[in-house]
């Protein structure tokens, strides 16, 4: 079955997943460009920590990461992944604090360091990450999967990912170099993208396309 114009379709009959979708996505982003973008800037500018160590050490979390994606992949296959995603969803926003608990007050102890960009980055992460596209494409039926899914992670981005940067940029500089106003960010994402995704599992199977009857062949 073909439909003319899947977004469209997808926009008038499945618009609450969309929308808990794009909820969902948000902690993502936003985790992304905070414990793999701004990090790097924080430990430079905020913590003194050298540009070159800065990087090896974000460049250490993404290699877990590696490890992690396809070991939460396998895991979501038994644990689920609307489970696994929302866990991890919550996560990212609860170890903010400690994460940059260390990285303000330890910054010279570079395995500190790594360990706790690690933690969140790329174990936490990995496991969001690992289980997002699943998630979200087990949402809708072929016909509009590729659109919608598109859109989801196009239109978050826009809030997640684009002003993410500069959002946490304001947020320590407003409070005298403290990360807490950022940690506060970022939870709250948390909390809308736990609660988004709980509200996915929800919908499942109450939203969907119309089909037209089966007729017998003759």
């Amino acid at each position: 079955e073909q439909v003319k114009y899947p977004i469209l379709a997808a926009f008038k009959h499945y618009p609450r997943t969309l929308t808990a979708c794009v909820g969902a996505r948000f902690v993502e982003g936003i985790a992304f460009n905070v414990f793999g973008v701004f990090s790097l800037t924080y430990l430079t500018n905020s913590c003194g920590l050298d540009k070159t160590v800065s990087l090896f050490v974000i460049v250490g979390a993404a290699a877990v990461m590696a490890v992690a994606i396809p070991f939460w992949g396998m895991r979501a296959d038994t644990w689920g992944r609307a489970r696994i995603f929302g866990i991890a969803a919550i996560l990212l926003g609860i170890t903010a604090y400690p994460t940059f608990w260390v990285l303000h007050n330890f910054s010279h102890n570079v395995l500190l360091v790594f360990l706790a960009i690690s933690l969140p980055f790329g174990i936490i992460y990995g496991a969001a990450y690992a289980t997002m596209s699943s998630l979200f494409s087990g949402s809708f039926e072929p016909t509009v999967r590729y659109s919608a899914v598109s859109f989801i992670y196009q239109f978050s981005g826009i809030f997640a990912s684009g002003l993410t940067p500069m959002i946490a940029t304001m947020l320590v500089s407003s409070n005298d170099g403290q990360p807490w106003y950022l940690c506060g960010y970022l939870l709250v994402a948390a909390v809308i993208s736990s609660l988004s995704t709980i509200w996915i599992t929800r919908l499942q199977g109450k939203e969907e396309l119309p089909h037209e009857p089966e007729t017998s062949a003759r």
